[in-house]
Formats: C-alpha cells, sequence, structure tokens
C-alpha cells in the first residue's frame, strides 16, 4: 500500500504541478513474532493548486481501499485529521513588500515563484 502510495505524484500529477506526499508515521503490532491484526500510518499532502489536491486525495482514497480488498482486509476507515487554508498574498502587500528592493538593493531581495514550505530551500547559491 505504502510502495503504490509512493508513486502517486510520479505516475499521476502533472510534473509542472508541484505535489508532495509523505507517509509520515506508520505504527504496527507490538512484538517481531506476532503478526499485528492492524496498522495505522499517516500521510501527508502538500499542494499549490486545489484541483491537485484533489485528485491525489483520490488517487489516495483509491489506492488504500484496492489494496486492502487486493490482500482480503477489511475496509480501511480513512480520517482527515488536519486540512489548512492556502496561503494567500494580498496583491497589495506584496507589491509594498517588493518595493523593500529599492531599499536594501535588487541583488538583495529575489522575488520566486509559489512553493510547498517544507521543501523551500532557505536559502539559494549566487
Amino acid at each position: 500500500m505504502i510502495n503504490r502510495i509512493q508513486t502517486i505524484v510520479s505516475r499521476e500529477v502533472h510534473p509542472l504541478k508541484p505535489a508532495v506526499v509523505t507517509v509520515a508515521t506508520f505504527h504496527v503490532g507490538l512484538q517481531e513474532n506476532i503478526i499485528a491484526d492492524r496498522a495505522e500510518f499517516t500521510i501527508n499532502v502538500r499542494t499549490l493548486d486545489p484541483d491537485v489536491r484533489e485528485q491525489v486525495n483520490a488517487a489516495l482514497r483509491r489506492i488504500i481501499y484496492a489494496e486492502a480488498a487486493a490482500s482480503g482486509a477489511s475496509k480501511p476507515l480513512i480520517e482527515e485529521l488536519y486540512t489548512f487554508r492556502r496561503n494567500y498574498n494580498d496583491p497589495d502587500a506584496a507589491e509594498l513588500v517588493a518595493e523593500l528592493q529599492k531599499v536594501l538593493g535588487e541583488n538583495n531581495v529575489t522575488p520566486s515563484s509559489p512553493m510547498t514550505g517544507s521543501e523551500a530551500s532557505v536559502c539559494s547559491p549566487r
């Protein structure tokens, strides 16, 4: 199931539309010699486009349910834990901040394209 989940971005999302799917936790069993009757894992999804987010969430549900069915497992419980609103930069405020180039110098303020926060690099080589 987790192996298939890791293919969503590479095989189903347009390469120019940012998406990140992270299997963040995985908990199963308490002993090495006992096969657990359940497993639990959490997934973090980061996208910039609401349509891509819907596409990724639909793929997650499809894969999780299909893999469970293929394995003869009971239907998994999928619970959405957190949803955050997308960041929106007010155009007037963004323009005001862009004026900092005049004060700080063009080489010290670099406009950038939207990016997912966890993957953003703090500094870029010059």
